[in-house]
């Protein structure tokens, strides 16, 4: 029978196990003086690490010094901001490969080579940190699937899973809800399945019995009853903007669950102060990673209402962090100040009791006139062709649209970092492959692309691409043709927020607007659906005589004469 397994009597984990990933040593970043940079946002108390140009929060002084680097520099909010954060990482002393979970902050290994692949994972992601910053980090222990709601716990040592097989059961042994991570099927079969975690440790009478879950394993529920939902102001402090600059975080707030996982659907804001609605634009929520989770909104009569795409979902006792970023609008010529805030409870809408000490009011934010400083940017469409193109199937390295950067005032450069393509037409972003941008001197500018549903997104965030003052700069975008016949396609930037860039010195995220060819966005569909635009054909065969053909006379009786010989050829 296995031991009863509570926080105090958990298995230590061995050094060697049955199944571990051993990875060649250029696949991975080593940690070192010349590979680790240290940095500090300025009004801050957290020290990060930029590792392989990912960072990592360091929680200690012994942690800090365990990079072994130098001084620590200040950097700015929004430079931090823009940096991935690490997730895969192993340490210097051993070849096990972990995932950073930051919703419990755990970390949780993976086994086998194939539960990390089957999870989506790369190779090229894994950063090496020091022993000090691993340990710091619990293992994950108990974990269950995306797809399911059994709950398994993890026995390391012998990389195996054990199901717990009911709520009560889970709650006698000391187990935390909120420790539950959430994994992919294929992480989850990296452990050998066992016999279920025995119910012994409770009378049979007070243990439930829910219904079968499609695996067999009585699925745990969270319990319910008497939920609620702490809100408290977050980190934020006061700062001052200047106009023209874009995704400043400008309040933010942390939730907390008590009993059992909460759903949030939207947040409801307030602004007060003497800034016009129209000052400040392009509002998003985003989380803990900087993903977005609503799309951009703008106050009506000093109240904006943010519609959560998806529910966010606050597990017990974990703190959710969420951040409102803001644009604020070039055309700004004096000083504003402004305050964002819940007003009441019911301005969260969870489906529970919100607790908080409402009105929950933000710090003081002020706007200040900055294009001279920051500068303006224009984008705009430029012409490869005004009516529809066509293009065959199997075409290599197809144009599809063409863009102008110009940037202009302020009293340094700026950088290119991510543009989002969004397709017109009846044809689909599946269509084509291999995603590239090109710079007018036909260098390829990146070739890291993410297809989702008709938008492309073409990342230079490693490698930003400069946009010098006074200057303008062509990028074409190309992709592969791989189908879609008999579709058309127009890749456009749709809105202003599709542009992100940065000035080089002070890391301002700048807002881009339209410039003089087209005016307003969308750019890049011209005045019409033919502009730029690309019309796919079926893949064509060209057929043609090829020398082998006889051109003199024949003789009568002859065998095995050849009559014609043809060349078959493919077009696209």
């Amino acid at each position: 029978m296995l031991e009863k397994y509570t926080p105090r009597t958990l298995p230590r984990i061995a050094l060697a196990a049955l199944a571990i990933i051993v990875f060649m040593a250029a696949s991975v970043t080593p940690v070192g003086a010349a590979n680790v940079r240290l940095v500090q946002p300025v009004g801050s108390k957290t020290v990060y690490a930029i590792i392989n140009g990912r960072l990592q929060a360091l929680r200690s002084e012994a942690i800090r010094k365990s990079y072994s680097t130098g001084l620590v520099e200040q950097v700015s909010q929004a430079f931090v901001r823009r940096l991935p954060r690490v997730r895969l990482v192993m340490s210097q002393l051993g070849p096990r490969v972990y995932l950073i979970d930051r919703s419990t902050n755990q970390k949780i290994w993976f086994p086998t080579e194939q539960s990390f692949l089957g999870s989506g994972e790369q190779w090229h992601d894994i950063i090496v940190i020091t022993p000090e910053d691993s340990v710091a980090y619990r293992n994950a222990l108990l974990i269950r699937a995306i797809d399911s709601s059994t709950i398994y716990f993890l026995d390391l040592q012998k990389v195996e899973r054990h199901a717990i097989t009911s709520p009560a059961d889970f709650t006698a042994r000391g187990f935390n809800w909120g420790d539950v991570v959430v994994v992919p099927k294929a992480f989850l079969e990296g452990y050998a399945r066992s016999s279920p975690l025995p119910s012994s440790v409770l009378p049979p009478d007070t243990v439930e019995r829910p219904p079968q879950s499609s695996d067999g394993i009585p699925p745990v529920a969270v319990p319910s009853g008497g939920v609620s939902l702490a809100v408290t102001r977050g980190v934020a402090t006061a700062s001052s903007f200047p106009s023209g600059t874009s995704r400043n975080v400008v309040w933010d707030m942390q939730l907390t669950a008590d009993k059992s996982s909460v759903e949030v659907r939207s947040l409801t804001l307030n602004k007060r102060g003497f800034t016009p609605d129209a000052s400040v634009d392009g509002l998003t929520v985003v989380d803990e990673r900087g993903i977005s989770l609503v799309r951009p909104q703008r106050f009506v009569e000093g109240k904006v209402r943010f519609q959560f795409t998806q529910p966010l979902i606050v597990r017990p006792r974990e703190v959710r962090t969420l951040a409102v970023r803001a644009t604020f609008a070039v055309a700004i010529t004096s000083t504003q100040s402004f305050t964002l805030g819940l007003e009441k409870a019911s301005d969260v809408e969870a489906g529970v009791v919100v607790q908080g000490n409402f009105p929950l009011v933000g710090p003081t934010q002020t706007i200040i006139p900055g294009t001279s400083v920051v500068g303006h940017l224009t984008v705009d469409a430029v012409e490869i062709s005004s009516t529809p193109r066509p293009v065959l199937i199997g075409t290599a390295r197809q144009p599809l649209s063409k863009f102008s950067f110009g940037f202009s005032g302020g009293s340094q450069d700026a950088a290119l970092d991510k543009l989002v393509l969004t397709n017109y037409g009846n044809g689909s972003t599946s269509n084509f492959a291999n995603f590239d941008l090109l710079d007018e001197q036909n260098r390829v500018v990146t070739r890291t692309a993410t297809v989702s549903g008709n938008v492309v997104v073409m990342d230079l965030g490693k490698t930003p691409y400069a946009l010098p003052r006074s200057q303008t700069k062509t990028l074409t975008l190309r992709a592969d043709v791989v189908g879609g016949a008999n579709t058309t396609s127009q890749l456009v930037i749709q809105a202003a927020d599709d542009v992100e860039a940065h000035v080089v010195s002070g890391g301002y995220s700048i807002i881009s607007t339209a410039g003089s060819f087209e005016g307003t966005f969308p750019v890049g569909d011209g005045t019409s659906s033919s502009f730029n635009s690309v019309q796919v054909q079926p893949g064509q065969i060209s057929v043609s005589l090829n020398a082998q053909t006889p051109v003199t006379s024949i003789t009568r009786g002859a065998t095995g004469v050849v009559l014609a010989a043809f060349d078959a050829r493919p077009l696209g």
